[in-house]
């Protein structure tokens, strides 16, 4: 069985919160497979321009964790889609994102 998991991040004081759920995730799954999504939105959104946000999103893509931001948060927080770094997804509505994923199978964490 596969593990998966979304965690849904709005609160810009909650990035911290949020790394150490997903590294007591992936420490708990171990050799397991597994899927962890990271939906953000809301205030939390401007972490994509914090450096150290961004190391730390860089190290979590080496373990197939997938950072998706809501465009529509972008734009209510003036952010260029072109400011977003590469490896982060753009989806339109993050609402409509995490609904498809738990369409798909998808625990749902909301911090």
């Amino acid at each position: 069985m596969e593990n998966k998991l979304v965690i849904h991040l709005n609160e810009e004081s909650k990035w911290g919160m949020m790394f150490s759920n997903v590294s007591n995730f992936i420490k708990e799954v171990k050799d397991e497979a597994y899927q962890l999504h990271i939906v953000i939105n809301g205030p939390a959104v401007s972490g994509v321009l914090n450096q150290q946000i961004l190391d730390l999103i860089n190290e979590y893509e080496s373990n197939m964790v997938v950072f998706k931001v809501c465009n529509n948060s972008l734009i209510g927080r003036n952010i260029s889609r072109t400011q977003v770094q590469s490896n982060i997804v753009i989806v339109e509505t993050s609402v409509f994102e995490i609904m498809k994923l738990q369409q798909q199978g998808f625990a749902y964490l909301k911090l």
